[in-house]
């Protein structure tokens, strides 16, 4: 949580499906939500999954990057 603005944001690594994204951004939705898939094409099917179920992905708080997870601060996902 960022302390001075009182934001959240959650990182699902590491071959976290579409389902633990989902959760996360049903119990804290305005969070910000990020899903990082290590294969491309699940990357993509987590998408359209997520879309399937009246999640906008890439907008808002919610969205799926494909990526090595155990890489959060290369994909810019970790904050020190």
């Amino acid at each position: 949580m960022d302390r001075g603005t009182g934001s959240l944001k959650i990182t699902a690594t590491a071959e976290a499906d579409e389902a633990v994204t989902a959760v996360f951004h049903y119990l804290a939705p305005n969070a910000k939500v990020v899903g990082i898939e290590h294969i491309k094409e699940l990357a993509e099917w987590s998408k359209e999954n997520l879309r399937k179920d009246g999640i906008e992905v890439g907008v808002g708080g919610v969205e799926i990057l494909h990526g090595d997870g155990r890489l959060g601060e290369q994909l810019g996902m970790v904050e020190s």
